[in-house]
C-alpha cells in the first residue's frame, strides 16, 4: 500500500517542490498538493510535509527525502513484525 505525502503549495519555495517530485518518481508514495496544510509559520521558515498525517520537517532536502523514506521502511518493519508475531502465535495455538 502506497504512503500518503502531502504538500502544501506554498511551501514549494523552500525547495520541497524538488521533494515531491522526487517522490512522485518512485511507485512508493502517493502525493497530493493543498493550498494549505495549517502549519503556516513553520511553511515560512523549513520544508515540511505530513507523511500519514504525521508533520515531517527539515531545512536539507535530502535529509528531508530520507525521513519521508524512513517513515515507509518503518511501516514496513512494522508490518513484517507484526506477521510474525501473528504467524508464531497461529503456530502455538495463541490466538
Amino acid at each position: 500500500m502506497k504512503k500518503m505525502v502531502e504538500f502544501c503549495e506554498n511551501n514549494y519555495e523552500l525547495g520541497s517542490l524538488m521533494v515531491k517530485e522526487k517522490l512522485d518518481k518512485t511507485s512508493q508514495f502517493e502525493t497530493m498538493e493543498y493550498g494549505c496544510l495549517g502549519h503556516c509559520i513553520q511553511c515560512r521558515i523549513t520544508p515540511f510535509v505530513m507523511v500519514e498525517g504525521k508533520y515531517i520537517e527539515d531545512e536539507n532536502l535530502d535529509l528531508l527525502y530520507d525521513k519521508i523514506v524512513e517513515q515507509d521502511d518503518n511501516h514496513q518493519l512494522d508490518f513484517i513484525y507484526d506477521l510474525v508475531i501473528k504467524t508464531e502465535k497461529g503456530l502455538k495455538g495463541d490466538n
